[in-house]
């Protein structure tokens, strides 16, 4: 059995130090059911091992430079700290090009990095394996296996407060490092039968709603919000550069007489409201078909739109891809978007809607009695 040991925290609130799990309770430094983390995966992590050397009667930490460091440049990458927002732009023309093109630059003093040093964190891992062992938590000559952690917290305001913000950007909320370590023996015990999964995982994993999924869409709303920009849009690797989704919504394009989105072998969540968006689309007789759609193809349509349970059915205003500093800006008065916005909102609000989405709109509305 695990027994819960010494934990290190440290957070960008200002707490720090080695606590039990009671003590952190006490404190409020546990996670709550709002936790960016909790919801969308949203941490970085090393496993590391200390071994016992039985002719030095010494233990030590195996590979723990590299650990540190591979763990700084996954901060750095997810953005969660040791990150310098400059580093999102080419270069000052880049930043006058989106000024020009009616994006306004974000003030960066608004978001919460944790900024740590290669030094504190190795120093850390050290004492929390050491307090451990102090407080008969780890019988060294067994070793002992440290998780370092860091991961975003709530949003929290001058009072104390959290705010339950929820949604994919996360710059706001609080970082957290935590280090935990335990014994645990070995994690494949002797010679292991594997299986080879049917799926790639470039298509099963992204097709449910789990919160590892949302990591990369995190990522690339990050990306956009600290540019300035509300959301970012996710190709795949072909070189045609298909778009997919949005970081936490699903993609319609216009184009000529018709509504394209992405079909469901590809990289995409299913999304409820996708398949909303497809019924009533096509109730209002409009031709919409569900493929591939190049990225070349997107930047010269119409108009465009995204769908998702938060941010419903809303227009696209424009487009610039980061790569080639292309862009598009979408007509939002497009005949077939506007409609398909506004009956969308009909459709959930209960108003009147076209004769062809009646017995949609009674199949998707369940009553609450009170």
């Amino acid at each position: 059995m695990v027994k819960p040991g010494v934990i290190y925290h440290k957070d960008t609130r200002g707490n720090e130090g080695l606590f039990t799990l009671e003590e952190m309770a006490k404190k409020n430094l546990l996670q709550t059911p709002y936790s960016h983390n909790l919801h969308y995966a949203n941490s970085v992590f090393e496993g590391i091992r200390a071994v016992w050397d039985d002719k030095e009667n010494k233990l030590y930490l195996i590979t723990l430079d590299q650990h540190v460091n591979r763990f700084l440049n996954s901060i750095k990458g997810k953005f969660h700290g040791n990150f310098d927002p400059n580093s999102l732009y080419n270069g000052q023309d880049d930043t006058t090009d989106d000024v020009a093109f009616g994006v306004t630059r974000p003030d960066e003093k608004s978001f919460t990095f944790l900024n740590i040093t290669y030094d504190e964190i190795k120093d850390a891992i050290v004492k929390t394996v050491q307090a451990n062992i102090k407080a008969g938590n780890i019988d060294a000559k067994q070793g002992c296996y440290v998780r370092p952690i860091v991961y975003r917290d709530q949003v929290w305001n001058a009072k104390g407060e959290f705010d339950p913000s929820l949604g994919v950007f996360s710059l706001k909320h609080s970082v957290v490092l935590e280090i935990e370590t335990f014994m645990w023996g070995a994690y494949l015990s002797g010679s292991p039968k594997v299986i080879v999964y049917p799926e790639g995982i470039d298509t099963t994993l992204r097709h449910i709603k789990a919160g590892g999924n949302y990591a990369f869409g995190g990522i690339v709303k990050d990306y956009a919000m600290a540019r300035g920009y509300s959301e970012g849009i996710i190709t795949d690797n072909t070189p045609e550069r298909n778009v997919l989704e949005g970081g936490g919504e699903n993609l319609f394009v216009y184009v000529g007489d018709s509504v394209l989105t992405p079909d469901k072998s590809q990289s995409i969540l299913p999304g409820t409201k996708r398949n909303l968006v497809i019924q009533l689309t096509k109730n209002l007789g409009y031709n919409l078909v569900e493929t591939k759609i190049p990225l070349d193809t997107f930047l010269s349509a119409k108009s465009a739109g995204f769908s998702g349970t938060a941010a419903g059915y809303e227009g696209i205003d424009r487009v610039k891809d980061a790569k080639t500093g292309r862009k598009q800006i979408f007509d939002l008065n497009h005949e077939p978007l506007v409609k398909v916005v506004n009956e969308y909102k009909k459709l959930i609000t209960g108003k009147e809607v076209e004769e062809a989405n009646k017995e949609l709109q009674k199949k998707i509305r369940t009553e609450v009695v009170l």
